[in-house]
Order: structure tokens, then C-alpha cells, then sequence
């Protein structure tokens, strides 16, 4: 399955490639502050930033 993944994809840049891709690509996934969504192949996910830490060990929760 090809998936491509957009931080912050609801603005106008992640809005223009995902349109690009959505015929591309069977699933486009939106990290966005809005609320979940679902539209064809592409998928907004709610997330919080601010609770994550970017570590030499990737992405965790802080504690």
C-alpha cells in the first residue's frame, strides 16, 4: 500500500500536494490541529504537537 503522510497538510502547500497525489497514491494522510475527517483516499488526523519530543530515538510522548 502507497501512503504518503502530511505534516500540517491542511494548509495551503499540503492542500496542493495532496491534490497532486490523491490519484497517485492509495492513502493521504493529513496530521492536522482540525478534527478527524475522512474524504475518498484521503484522511485528517487530529494530533498534538506540543505533547510529542523528536529524539535521536524518534517520536515519544513527553513525560
Amino acid at each position: 500500500m502507497n501512503r504518503i503522510i502530511l505534516a500540517g497538510g491542511s494548509g495551503y502547500l499540503g492542500m496542493v500536494l495532496a491534490e497532486y497525489y490523491k490519484n497517485k497514491v492509495n492513502e493521504i494522510i493529513i496530521l492536522t490541529r482540525g478534527k478527524n475527517d475522512w474524504k475518498d483516499n484521503i484522511r485528517w488526523v487530529h494530533w498534538m504537537v506540543s505533547i510529542y519530543q523528536v529524539g535521536a530515538n524518534g517520536l515519544k510522548a513527553r513525560t
